[in-house]
């Protein structure tokens, strides 16, 4: 190839990398602005605390759903086509739940815009993969992560403001607006073709068994670590395990299963999974602590929590754009290193500090959301050089949902642990007293995953894509 055809295959990578990493956009602001939401929703319909929850909820249990469907219905109908659609119905879901007329016709309309939401960078990580090269993926996924950085950051702090000046249904509208937007450069630059020259026939038999085993699973591991709702998270789990069971055996038997079964039998990819959820489970749990013991004990507002908070989500945006330099000069298993060492000074910083400092809180968020953002790029390119052709889609879709089961995990297994050492006298370390003690014990959690993680790197560090070279799974 010339030098005048290789610098435009290069642009045009690049055109495309930015494309998709504004899906994660949408999806990005909404996570963040129902935390900012929440309290004036509650007064607006006059809800409780355990029926608030299911704003939130059912919009990450619907979006873990969507995320390994639309993947697979990406891999057989076109990620442009399954994209384009995704945007539509975000941008009308938005508008029905800033126009609900009641908490429950809110949540209704809340579950649609989770599985198309987050389905987006999903999606997103597909086309990555499969429109291309390997050298310019991480880039792309550094971009990607940027782009959430900064949806967290406009969701957080701009939400707020925006609630205050012209209430809680506003960011919704605006926010649907925005997916809209991203239709006609999505039609500009991302080409329409099929991900094979062949696509498979869908698996609805797979689809179905997949949904209910990926929703049963999100709901269990939301309730079991909670006092109240154990009961809930047991037959939850009951159900996800028979779900599960039934998935994988059709998976064996039809001859265009929802998922390549090598797929599922590839410890490089699973181990790519469980690293993943690992650095996510962690800033999802501290992203939970944090702003729930700053107002409990220094009476810290939502907009000055967010303020706060904000240091993190600033330092995934920064990192999402810088992190492919800092891997190309480190190398992915130097970056790796790089994030175990972030990870474990945040997570053995909360125990030591806990919430005795407002600034310290801060900065032990800013090295967990380093960790995260350094991880990712290397384990999502590693994971997409190991998936086999036509089943990108659904790979991103596993991969995001050992996402949602950490986070989900981890904020619960918190929460559990805040509940039952709410009235202790002092921490489990024995460092700490009086009403921070069940944060503290909480975010011992991040200790526990911070050694789980050091496991993991010594797992990885030969996988390929990691320490060897290129190695592609074969369709089964």
């Amino acid at each position: 190839m010339n030098s005048t055809g290789a610098a435009s295959d290069a642009a045009r990578w690049r055109r495309q990398s930015v494309i998709l990493a504004a899906w994660a956009l949408p999806n990005a602001i909404m996570v963040s602005l129902i935390n900012i939401a929440l309290p004036e929703i509650q007064a607006a319909f006059d809800v409780g605390p355990g029926t608030l929850t299911w704003a939130a909820s059912g919009y990450i249990v619907a979006g873990a759903i969507g995320a390994v469907v639309n993947g697979r219905l990406a891999d057989v109908f076109g990620l442009r086509n399954v994209a384009l659609f995704c945007m539509l119905v975000f941008a009308l879901t938005s508008i029905c739940v800033a126009l609900a007329p009641s908490f429950s016709w809110l949540v209704a309309f809340r579950i649609p815009q989770g599985a198309v939401g987050m389905a987006l960078p999903t999606i997103g990580m597909g086309g990555i993969i499969f429109l291309l090269p390997p050298e310019a993926r991480g880039r792309a996924v550094g971009w990607m992560m940027a782009s959430f950085g900064l949806g967290v950051v406009i969701g957080s702090v701009a939400g707020g403001f925006v609630i205050a000046w012209a209430g809680w249904r506003a960011p919704f509208v605006i926010t649907g607006i925005l997916a809209l937007g991203l239709i006609p450069p999505t039609l500009a630059m991302i080409p329409k073709v099929q991900p094979s020259a062949n696509p498979p026939r869908l698996d609805k038999t797979g689809g179905l068994l997949v949904t209910v085993a990926v929703g049963s699973t999100l709901i269990a591991v939301n309730q079991l670590p909670r006092p109240a709702g154990f009961e809930i998270g047991l037959t939850a789990l009951a159900v996800a395990v028979v779900f599960w069971i039934a998935f994988l055996w059709q998976v064996q038997r039809s001859k265009h299963p929802f998922v390549d079964p090598v797929i599922l039998r590839s410890l490089p990819f699973l181990r790519s999974c469980a690293f993943g959820g690992i650095v996510q489970g962690q800033f999802v749990l501290a992203g939970f602590v944090f702003p729930l013991a700053l107002k409990r004990l220094y009476n810290y507002s939502v907009a000055d929590v967010g303020m706060l908070m904000a240091a993190g989500f600033l330092t995934v945006f920064i990192l999402g754009y810088t992190g492919p330099r800092i891997s190309a000069r480190l190398g992915n298993r130097g970056t790796l290193v790089l994030a175990a060492a972030c990870s474990v000074i945040g997570s053995m910083g909360s125990s030591l500090l806990g919430i005795t400092s407002v600034p310290g809180v801060a900065l032990l968020y800013v090295f967990l959301a380093a960790a995260y953002t350094l991880v990712q790029p290397v384990m999502i390119t590693a994971a997409g050089r190991i998936l086999p052709s036509g089943y990108a889609g659904a790979g991103m879709g596993f991969y995001n949902f050992a996402y949602f089961a950490a986070g989900a995990f981890c904020v619960a297994l918190s929460g559990g642990v805040i509940e039952r050492r709410f009235t202790s006298l002092s921490t489990w370390t024995g460092l700490h007293a009086g009403p921070a003690v069940g944060y503290v014990d909480a975010l011992l959690v991040l200790a526990g995953l911070s050694i789980t993680g050091l496991v993991l790197l010594l797992l990885v560090w030969n996988d390929p894509g990691i320490g060897k070279p290129k190695e592609t799974l074969r369709p089964a």
